[in-house]
């Protein structure tokens, strides 16, 4: 038996890390959510945290998979709702507000305008029965939750290039038809 050094003695996953650490919903794949008029729209979207040292407690008690699993499941119940009730074309030109309101949800506690089904989501404490912020609650600080991409599934964009190609095809040949005439 021989003494060690603490760094001999860290095993893998035996430590909590303080660093920034990015989560990236659906992998780089993404997910998919059915918009209102019915093409799937891929949304790629990520979220960062980093461990508040003075809450090291909370986030032992939770554990980091829960962490990421509770972050992606809000994350992507309001993408799924948002998306649902909106027209396909609309969800892809608004791709900056939905990533707005996506941080809103996160963000604050309150919705400014006082408007309750806006409200941030918070978690009830059962030690203290009080309600508390997801970063409270989790022992964490969210950094960032960031919107990287809204787009059309492959093969609706494929249907759509060719509708596109189709219809210049169509005017250039009525164009050369009333030339000749």
């Amino acid at each position: 038996i021989h003494f060690r050094y603490p760094w001999e003695q860290v095993k893998e996953n035996n430590y909590i890390n303080l660093r920034l650490e990015t989560e990236k919903v659906g992998g780089d794949a993404g997910e998919d959510y059915p918009s209102k008029d019915g093409p799937l729209i891929k949304a790629k979207w990520s979220f960062q945290y980093r461990v508040r040292w003075w809450q090291m407690d909370r986030y032992i008690k939770v554990g980091e998979t829960t962490i990421k699993l509770a972050l992606s499941q809000i994350g992507s119940s309001f993408l799924s709702t948002k998306i649902g009730g909106t027209d396909a074309e609309v969800v892809k030109t608004s791709q900056a507000d939905t990533e707005k309101e996506l941080q809103g949800k996160f963000e604050s506690k309150k919705d400014p305008s006082g408007n309750p089904e806006r409200d941030v989501i918070t978690i009830r404490d059962e030690e203290t029965g009080e309600n508390m912020t997801l970063e409270d609650y989790y022992g964490i600080d969210l950094v960032r939750v960031s919107l990287a991409d809204l787009d059309y599934e492959k093969d609706y964009q494929k249907a759509r290039n060719t509708e596109r190609v189709a219809s210049k095809i169509k005017k250039i040949a009525q164009d050369l038809r009333n030339d000749t005439d």
